[in-house]
């Protein structure tokens, strides 16, 4: 589940694309929105993970987040201002990032019990740095940022979805398999209850730890 894949899968399209366009203004649109993810897919690819990792580094360290500047920090009030076509590609993104919270509340519910053990504070649902709702709205802020046609856009936000979202579910198992191999909470049980009894607050079962068992 690379990004850097995704951008690959994107020019190589793009190139399949171009060559059975017949417009000739058409073709020249996205040869050269083409070039561009080729020439810049790195750079963004770079920019991405900066945002992750210091969103990440904020999620652990909430008392720095006033010194903090995110490279991509889209909302549905920001995207108000801009046109309908950006507004279209904002509201795809963000029920893409809702399609696979549902497809893995299971693991993403794992996962924020875990957090919430290790960080002794509650983890609401939504709030981890990466959620699949939080990993589309910093993909749209690089394909907002490489001012793409509408197409393009489009082309992208399909790719994305092929090549990084549907493998998204091998990160959640990882990230729940190392933390059960280090200890933490190994045996959560398996039931429909234990959102419930996370949203009473992780803190007030530290005394009875079986409830987690």
């Amino acid at each position: 589940y690379s990004l850097a894949g995704t951008f690959s899968y994107t020019v190589k399209s793009m190139t399949d694309i171009s060559k059975h366009v017949k417009h000739p203004d058409r073709a020249k649109e996205i040869n050269e929105g083409r070039q561009q993810i080729n020439d810049d897919s790195e750079k963004l690819v770079q920019l991405m993970l900066d945002d992750c990792l210091m969103e990440l580094w904020i999620f652990f360290h909430p008392e720095d987040a006033s010194n903090s500047n995110f490279a991509f920090n889209f909302s549905a009030d920001s995207m108000e201002i801009l046109g309908d076509n950006v507004l279209d590609s904002w509201v795809i993104m963000k029920s893409l990032g809702n399609e696979y919270e549902k497809q893995h509340q299971k693991l993403l519910t794992e996962i924020e019990i875990r957090v919430s053990y290790l960080m002794g504070k509650h983890i609401k649902p939504g709030e981890l740095p990466f959620s699949p709702s939080r990993f589309c709205t910093r993909y749209y802020g690089l394909i907002h940022k490489m001012k793409q046609s509408s197409d393009s856009q489009a082309l992208l936000m399909k790719i994305f979805e092929r090549h990084f979202l549907k493998q998204i579910g091998k990160l959640y198992r990882a990230i729940n398999n190392t933390l059960k191999e280090k200890g933490v909470l190994p045996n959560i049980r398996e039931s429909a209850s234990y959102r419930e009894r996370v949203e009473n607050s992780v803190i007030n079962h530290f005394s009875s730890r079986q409830d987690f068992y």
